[in-house]
């Protein structure tokens, strides 16, 4: 009995299959198992992120940007890299307090920020 318990066991483990990645065919964050872009960063989805900015954000930026408690987003958006309003966003601003957003969805709000404001422009406003 004992030896074909063994046989099973080891059986078993011989046979195992390798975990199925999530990402096909590009390389995959391993922490949340999204693709990412060439540079490493998670792709962002406009209409997952104008979910999450109605959700988070309209409060104070109102529900179209135009501003509230908070400054309109029609030119900060445009004078920012992604990287400039990834930090405001997950460190804060001003008096605007940090987010407690996942990498996700700080990828989402800015493909929606981008796509409904504009692209980031050097000099600034558009």
């Amino acid at each position: 009995m004992f030896r074909m318990c063994l046989i099973a066991l080891f059986g078993l483990v011989g046979c195992g299959e390798a975990p199925e990645e999530t990402c096909d065919p590009g390389p995959c964050d391993e922490e949340t198992g999204l693709e990412e872009t060439g540079l490493g960063e998670v792709v962002g989805d406009s209409e997952r992120g104008a979910d999450v900015f109605s959700g988070t954000c309209s409060g104070c930026h109102g529900y179209d940007g135009s501003g509230g408690s908070a400054p309109g987003l029609m030119y900060a958006i445009s004078g920012n890299s992604d990287e400039e309003l990834e930090a405001i966003i997950l460190e804060g601003s001003g008096g605007m307090p940090a987010q407690n957003l996942s990498a996700q969805e700080v990828a989402d709000v800015i493909a929606y920020l981008r796509e409904t404001y504009g692209e980031h422009n050097e000099g600034g406003h558009r």
